[in-house]
């Protein structure tokens, strides 16, 4: 029974430290498209850096938003019924997933202004 309780830590924190990578790598890969966008695209297709800078602003959010929204939902709860505060974390959930479907979208845009010619008063 001891090494099973083990296993369980053991697992809960490999758990832990593989969410907090994950985050950590989204987390450097927007802001290096913020960079990018910033640096490069602005210079040469100044049409396509807004999509861009929007994508990276809300992505940013987002990732920084799926563990903070559900523990602060969470905390807010603590007198609710359990049943009530799952509802209300997995809506939070739903939310912040919403709004990193709205980054991508605009991550979209952006290439699809790259890919299409510049226009002339642009």
């Amino acid at each position: 029974m001891v090494g099973a309780v083990h296993d369980v830590e053991a697992i809960g924190l490999v758990s832990a430290v593989g969410a907090l990578s994950t985050g950590l790598v989204e987390l450097l890969l927007e802001i290096a498209l913020l960079v990018v966008t910033l640096v490069s695209v602005r210079r040469s297709r100044p049409d396509a850096t807004a999509p861009f800078v929007a994508a990276s602003l809300v992505l940013f959010f987002a990732t920084v938003a799926m563990p903070v929204g559900p523990a602060l939902t969470m905390a807010l709860m603590s007198t609710s019924s359990s049943a009530e505060a799952v509802l209300r974390v997995a809506i939070v959930g739903h939310v912040i997933a919403l709004v990193r479907t709205a980054g991508l979208a605009l991550m979209l845009a952006g290439v699809a202004r790259l890919a299409s010619p510049a226009r002339a008063n642009a």
